[in-house]
């Protein structure tokens, strides 16, 4: 079995961070280490835990996540750095590449877009999920053009047994 992706979050606002973390509790293949309030303590917990990933707020108390993450991205063996915005994450793209950070998500989109954004980062490192197969006629199974649903003429699991 692949080793978990261990994350480091950094917020001052952790109860903001409510879905985001359950999200990421619920990931197969993921370790949430800790959430730290501040960067001068995920630059310490950098150095200790050695995280693959560090999921920052833009916005912290002292230094901002811009700073803290290109602080972070200098030192040997740099684990991936994510910031995390109020707004449109699009906003800070370019920002992030300056300062050698490896990317940039809305807070809002954050729970939605973390198992494409950590396949990404860890190409193959989570596990595959398998798909539920509903037999086609069990009542619970969506229409036509619902999600997961065949496609009209698309044989169902009753038609390819030959049944």
């Amino acid at each position: 079995m692949e080793k978990p992706i261990r994350i480091l979050v950094v917020s001052s606002d952790s109860s903001a961070w409510a879905t985001g973390l359950a999200a990421l509790r619920a990931l197969p293949g993921v370790e949430l280490l800790a959430a730290v309030g501040d960067g001068a303590e995920a630059l310490r917990r950098v150095a200790r835990r050695r995280p693959d990933l560090v999921l920052m707020d833009l916005l912290l108390p002292g230094r901002s996540g811009l700073q803290i993450g290109a602080a972070l991205k200098r030192r040997p063996s740099a684990p991936r750095v994510v910031l995390v915005s109020l707004g449109n994450g699009s906003v800070y793209a370019r920002k992030t590449r300056e300062f050698g950070i490896d990317g940039v998500v809305g807070r809002s989109d954050l729970a939605a877009e973390m198992p494409a954004l950590l396949d990404k980062l860890f190409p193959g490192r989570l596990p595959r999920r398998t798909p539920r197969i509903v037999p086609a006629d069990d009542a619970a199974t969506p229409g036509p053009g619902a999600r997961g649903a065949p496609e009209p003429g698309e044989p169902t699991l009753r038609s390819a047994a030959g049944r």
